[in-house]
């Protein structure tokens, strides 16, 4: 008998029937939000940490650097990182550099992506790629590239990077795009840990990744078999942007029993004008995020699950695919940016949203079986009206507890500022099980090592995953596994008996 039991979230979690409406977090920051330290700066992306700090990237105003500025959990800045929680780097003086994409390395390292300029003196647009790797406390590593630094020339003036991720051997990728005259080219970057091209991937380090004339390629992620997923648009005859996905192996090379040769292009008769990231579910299906639209329907979010072989889905929402709009009446238009699986196996959808002249900030929250979740505020649908303010929202953060922290900007009349907003009553977490279960895990929370009760079942493997779908451990002695040198926050275990049946449990670490 082959059986699975999600017992994720699914049956672990206590979840309350009655509808749970989203309240800011008063005891964060200031009544809730969280502000940087640099009047007029761009945030561009943020990450959270282990500990469920958070550091945010971007350009400061009327300044060629990039910075960096970390907060602690409490919403503070961290004094102990750069100068008083915000750091200033640039690889040339005078340097105009654009960071896009950020990565924590397991070390705590700090890797970022962007574009930086070749020559300052030079008047124009000359820019290359650039990798960047800081300490912990936000000093360069100089033992990365030069000084902390790696910059690259894709052969144009208009070089920019955009994902970067890392594989399990520490390898880096780094998607890079340049302009040409038949539009947009993408390429593939692949980086040893200290910083050199790997001259054996692609020609000299640098895959290029050519689909047909325009084609841009901006995000990727890494599975928990160090398979590649990159997604973009593709421009197709009819001058619309289709959605694509390519999944390739640590070489480069396009899996042919994906999609196509590879390749899964999704075309629907929308015009797809970006990607809002994607994530993996715990059972491998892989979620992304499109903005859409159609002279007829207008802008609309899609959310598209795939499995293995890049079909859609049919569990969800039927067809795989599933697209939404605000219903709050007269709005001008939004745009998506991020989602996230929540603890509670519902997925969150970030927005900004326009109505009367204002950016606001907007939720969609829907179920894994593709219906908008009405226990979230009736509606499965939640909107910040702030009009004091534009929110301009990017990034979704999970705390360990099931906390959600938005990074993003906002402006009043006179000032633009980072800012941090923290959310309850978006998930609720229990430890409460609401059906017997094959396997036991105790203690749970657990400090260093938890032991795995088999109920006289044959086990075959053990497994241990990070929130992103990222396998992070697999060995174990006598039913115990030792995961003091794990930070503290939420994990998943995958355990599989001698039937071939999957159990998955949620462990929080202490």
């Amino acid at each position: 008998m082959n059986r699975f039991i999600a017992v994720y979230v699914f049956l672990i979690l206590s979840i309350p029937l009655y509808g749970q409406s989203p309240s800011l977090d008063l005891t964060y920051g200031t009544n809730g939000y969280a502000s940087g330290i640099s009047n007029g700066s761009f945030v561009n992306y943020a990450q959270m940490l282990p500990d469920d700090s958070i550091i945010i990237i971007g350009e400061p105003n009327a300044n060629t650097e990039f910075y960096a500025e970390k907060f602690l959990p409490s919403g503070q800045r961290d004094m102990t990182f750069g100068n008083n929680g915000f750091i200033l780097h640039e690889s040339l003086l005078n340097s105009k550099e654009e960071p896009s994409g950020m990565i924590i390395q397991p070390d705590g390292k700090i890797l970022v992506s962007g574009k930086a300029d070749v020559n300052p003196s030079l008047f124009g647009t000359y820019d290359n790629v650039f990798v960047a790797r800081m300490m912990p406390d936000g000093s360069l590593d100089i033992s990365f590239g030069t000084n902390g630094y790696v910059k690259v020339d894709l052969g144009t003036n208009d070089d920019e990077a955009w994902g970067i991720a890392i594989d399990s051997s520490g390898s880096i990728y780094v998607l890079g795009t340049l302009q040409t005259a038949n539009g947009n080219e993408s390429r593939l970057l692949k980086f040893t840990d200290v910083g050199v091209l790997d001259l054996t991937f692609g020609a000299n380090g640098i895959l290029d990744i050519y689909l047909q004339a325009d084609t841009q390629i901006t995000d990727i992620i890494i599975d928990a078999n160090d398979n590649l997923f990159l997604s973009g648009v593709v421009e197709n005859i009819n001058q619309v942007n289709d959605a694509v996905i390519l999944k390739m192996d640590q070489n480069g090379v396009l899996d042919p029993t994906y999609g196509t040769s590879g390749i899964v292009t999704i075309v629907d008769g929308f015009n797809t004008n970006g990607v809002a990231r994607s994530f993996f579910t715990p059972t491998g299906e892989l979620v992304i995020a499109h903005a859409v639209f159609s002279s007829t329907t207008g802008r609309q979010v899609r959310i598209s699950r795939l499995v293995s072989n890049g079909s859609f889905d049919t569990t969800f929402n039927t067809s795989g695919q599933l697209y939404l709009n605000p219903s709050l009446n007269s709005y001008s238009t939004f745009f998506p940016y991020d989602i996230k699986l929540l603890p509670d196996g519902n997925y969150l959808i970030l927005n900004d949203l326009i109505r009367n002249n204002n950016y606001d900030l907007y939720f969609f929250k829907i179920t894994p079986s593709g219906v908008l979740d009405t226990s979230f505020n009736s509606s499965g649908e939640f909107w910040l009206d702030r009009s004091t303010h534009q929110d301009y929202n990017r990034d979704i953060h999970i705390e360990s507890d099931g906390d959600v922290i938005i990074s993003g900007m906002s402006t009043d009349n006179t000032t633009r500022f980072n800012t941090l907003t923290k959310f309850d009553g978006i998930v609720t977490l229990s430890i409460e099980e609401n059906e017997p279960l094959p396997f036991k895990v105790y203690p749970n929370p657990v400090k260093d090592y938890f032991t795995i009760d088999s109920n006289g079942l044959s086990i075959q493997s053990i497994q241990l995953y990070n929130l992103t779908g990222s396998k992070i451990k697999t060995d174990y002695l006598n039913h115990q596994m030792d995961i003091s040198s794990l930070s503290s926050g939420m994990y998943i275990l995958e355990i599989i008996d001698n039937d071939n049946s999957k159990t998955l449990l949620k462990i929080i670490k202490k």
